[in-house]
């Protein structure tokens, strides 16, 4: 289980304005999320599940490999599910079709930036 409050964040990945356990919406009033089962406590409460594996097959690096894998994908996953807590007040509200218009810029932008750019986001 992934806990988005109390699970441990690196340093380089923490962000004050991503920190659920501080981060009140202004639109809902949700937040902020605290204690050890905070799950318990809060209304409406969204359940994930995920299934992630992996499967290396190389003669003494297999557990290193596998361990890493698993625990780079549990950082991904812990940071962008905070993420979308806290930006809670910039996608409460949205249309289908304001959806529709961010996924489409969003196309775009990602396009041009894989096209141009240089390597970004979450590196080892």
């Amino acid at each position: 289980m992934v806990d988005i409050v109390n699970d441990p964040v690196y340093s380089g990945d923490y962000h004050p304005d991503e920190d659920p356990s501080k981060f009140v919406s202004k639109k809902t009033g949700r937040g902020p999320l605290k204690g050890s089962q905070w799950w318990l406590k809060s209304e409406p409460v969204m359940t994930c599940y995920k299934l992630v594996s992996c499967e290396v097959r190389w003669f003494g690096l297999q557990t290193r490999l596998e361990r890493y894998i698993q625990d780079f994908e549990r950082r991904i996953i812990t940071n962008f599910h905070r993420q979308v807590f806290c930006w809670l007040d910039e996608w409460y509200g949205l249309t289908m079709g304001d959806i529709r218009h961010l996924e489409d810029y969003s196309k775009i932008e990602l396009d041009q930036q894989r096209s141009a750019g240089k390597v970004c986001g979450t590196l080892g």
